[in-house]
């Protein structure tokens, strides 16, 4: 099992306290905000021979329940009052949120140990992957010609510069 956050940083405007495990608001009814993480889970399911689009992955869905757990808490009158657990729903193996008691609970039962990478090569149809691995290929060739112009401008720049100073 991966490393639980116990310590967080809040993002909302109005607070960017740190704070710690079971801190889960700001102020009373105002929630901690913190940076978005994403959540990946292993759950696939099986292509069928008809399924060459990965339409079963795209469709996919995997509900956690109890995150958070439920909970007993006293109201302003003093009274014991149940808070009933939550649920996250993942979808196509991917389930993202800003809730840092929804992050350090899905963390707890182990569901932050699944690299982006590992889940690619299990949820992505064959289509998919070659998809990707062409954009990534007409990424790379872009940032090629990006960067042969940008060396070419400073040549040319550089050029200009010594050809003027020559002249003056």
């Amino acid at each position: 099992m991966g490393k639980v956050t116990t310590s967080f940083q809040c993002a909302n405007e109005h607070c960017k306290k740190e704070f710690g495990v079971g801190d889960w608001e700001c102020a009373p009814g105002l929630p901690h905000e913190v940076a978005p993480k994403t959540f990946y889970i292993l759950d696939a399911p099986s292509l069928s021979e008809k399924d060459t689009m990965g339409k079963a992955y795209r469709d996919s869905r995997t509900t956690v329940l109890n995150v958070p757990p439920e909970r007993m808490v006293k109201n302003e009158n003093g009274d014991l009052v149940r808070i009933p657990g939550g649920s996250v729903v993942f979808v196509r193996g991917t389930y993202t949120t800003t809730n840092p008691e929804i992050i350090f609970w899905l963390e707890r039962h182990g569901y932050g140990d699944v690299t982006k990478e590992r889940w690619t090569q299990v949820y992505f149809s064959p289509l998919e992957k070659q998809q990707l691995k062409e954009i990534d290929l007409r990424n790379r060739e872009r940032d090629i010609e990006r960067k042969t112009k940008e060396t070419n401008d400073l040549l040319a720049a550089a050029k200009a510069q010594t050809k003027a100073a020559k002249t003056a």
